[in-house]
């Protein structure tokens, strides 16, 4: 976690994640073509933000206790959802919704209980 800068793993994570899913999308035979014109932004925009926010979270790992990472990482989870419904116009279903507001409630509760002191 401390060793390894945060640039060079997200460089190395984004290859190795490209490379893996281009055999993947030539089989499935949809076309691979760039978008055209005002196509870019959503694409510009769902790379750039997901990006930034990995890249923080992979700097972050070398100063932030692995319990809290951990935690961090769900949140990610339980608010993809509202990127997607805000960026694109995903709908989020009525169980997603409970589910999200469970990861929320339990992430809140974890966080906020008192944490008993060990003496040394």
């Amino acid at each position: 976690r401390s060793e390894l800068e945060a640039v060079p793993y997200q460089l190395g994570l984004t290859i190795v994640a490209a490379l893996t899913i281009l055999p993947a999308a030539l089989i499935v035979g949809h076309p691979i073509s760039p978008p055209v014109g005002s196509d870019w932004w959503p694409v510009v925009l769902m790379a750039v933000v997901p990006g930034t926010g990995h890249l923080l979270t992979n700097f972050a790992h070398a100063h932030v206790s692995l319990p809290v990472m951990g935690l961090i990482g769900l949140l990610f989870t339980a608010i993809a959802p509202l990127y997607a419904w805000w960026l694109i116009g995903e709908k989020i279903g009525g169980l997603q919704a409970v589910g999200m507001a469970v990861v929320v409630a339990a992430l809140a509760v974890v966080i906020t209980r008192p944490v008993d002191q060990v003496t040394t």
